[in-house]
């Protein structure tokens, strides 16, 4: 559930109310659940924030998130008129959010636990980012570091993978290449050693006979039986 419904004058006035007149010394727990979030240019980036009040029952509370190292304010959101148990599905509350003109449309705050989204990042956006929280008696604050990894991460990936990839194919030219001269010179050294072993020689060291037709004569064993 994300905060909605933009109030922008009832938001700051209240949130500066509050600020005058509340007790910080009371006890409240604004727990950093990553630090540092890292994300790449153009991502969603969420700055997840757990809460933890003295008293469970609270009613309302204000969020405030600071981008500190760009000097300036995130957005205002007013938890109020809470009914139903804590953490159960029937508690309802009614809220309102406050964007500056910086984070029109790109910042939102969860309701659960009062993280930070920021869609669209941009290199300019990486820093340090703070939340404040306060109710009635209570109060705390968490820092959040933001890294974003530019367009120039992207860019050095891209060209190594690239040089990676024309060194493969020339390790496999060289290789085949390698391979084809091989085949080459085998193929030649079979044809030569034909060419110097020839036809066989006769016995007698006659020439060779090529295309003659050997006769052979087996003498009758009928005529030798008879003979006999």
């Amino acid at each position: 559930m994300w905060c909605s419904a933009v109030c922008p004058s009832t938001a700051m006035i209240g949130m500066l109310l509050l600020w005058a007149f509340t007790d910080a010394s009371a006890t409240l727990s604004v727990i950093s659940l990553q630090n540092p979030v890292r994300v790449f240019s153009g991502q969603t980036a969420v700055l997840p924030i757990s809460l933890q009040f003295q008293n469970p029952a609270w009613e309302f509370y204000h969020v405030k998130w600071d981008f500190i190292t760009g000097k300036r304010p995130v957005l205002v959101c007013m938890v109020d008129s809470c009914t139903g148990a804590p953490g159960s599905r029937e508690r309802t509350c009614q809220h309102s959010l406050e964007q500056t003109g910086l984070y029109q449309q790109r910042a939102n705050i969860s309701f659960e636990n009062a993280s930070l989204v920021l869609k669209a990042v941009q290199p300019e956006d990486a820093g340090m980012y703070r939340i404040m929280v306060r109710s009635l008696d209570v109060s705390g604050t968490a820092l959040v570091n933001l890294t974003v990894e530019g367009e120039v991460a992207w860019k050095s990936l891209s060209t190594i993978n690239s040089l990676r990839m024309v060194f493969a194919c020339l390790v496999l030219f060289i290789l085949a290449l390698a391979v084809g001269e091989y085949i080459h010179a085998s193929g030649s050294n079979f044809t030569q050693r034909e060419e110097t072993l020839g036809p066989p020689e006769m016995p007698d060291g006659g020439a060779p006979l090529v295309g003659a037709t050997q006769h052979i004569i087996v003498p009758s064993t009928s005529a030798s039986f008879h003979g006999q």
